[in-house]
């Protein structure tokens, strides 16, 4: 998953009480609900940071879910991002 994970000052969270690191607060709710072994958390910019982590072409993805900065801009630079590493008839 990819965030910009922003500092939230005032941030309160049921799991992780208050704590303004929104990164801490999400990891703290996906161990509270048993899936912190499924999901790892990458800071930044989505379109780069993938570019970035997966750009050597070895590595390919089964399964990309686009939700981005809800701009069409946004979504483009994540699915341009994406593309090249899914597989025919992957989703």
């Amino acid at each position: 998953s990819f965030d910009l994970f922003m500092d939230r000052p005032g941030l309160k969270s049921p799991v992780a009480g208050e704590c303004s690191d929104s990164l801490v607060v999400a990891r703290a709710h996906l161990q509270h609900a048993g899936l912190a072994h499924r999901v790892n958390f990458h800071k930044g910019d989505s379109a780069p940071e993938i570019k970035r982590l997966f750009g050597g072409g070895k590595e390919m993805l089964d399964f990309a879910f686009i939700d981005g900065d809800h701009t069409i801009q946004g979504c483009l630079a994540d699915w341009r991002a994406v593309d090249d590493l899914l597989a025919a008839g992957d989703v």
